[in-house]
């Protein structure tokens, strides 16, 4: 058994991604991140990716897209979360988390 751990970037700015093989905690690792219980998305669920498709995200501190590289136009969807921030917004509740096995 490996000890696992995550640091995340400072600034809070930036769309953060983790990627890996499968079947490595990239998941359990993501979800185990303080905020992340509310936030969670997972694009193989139904009801979540509705949720995407129609822009309901859950008010969270943090969101964590879990799969979102299934979806097609997944860069411009990050892209656009990232664009209509609100300016000064850099704390980690304005952090993303995609997340998906390569």
């Amino acid at each position: 058994m490996f000890e696992r751990s995550l640091a995340l970037p400072p600034s809070g700015r930036e769309p953060f991604f983790l990627w890996g093989p499968r079947q490595v905690g990239k998941t359990t690792l993501t979800r185990a991140l303080k905020g992340a219980g509310r936030g969670y998305l997972n694009w193989d669920v139904a009801e979540h990716r509705e949720r995407i498709l129609r822009n309901e995200l859950p008010v969270a501190p943090l969101w964590i897209f879990d799969e979102i590289h299934k979806y097609r136009l997944w860069r411009r969807f990050v892209k656009g979360l990232y664009d209509i921030r609100k300016p000064g917004q850099a704390d980690p509740g304005d952090r993303k988390r995609p997340t998906g096995s390569v």
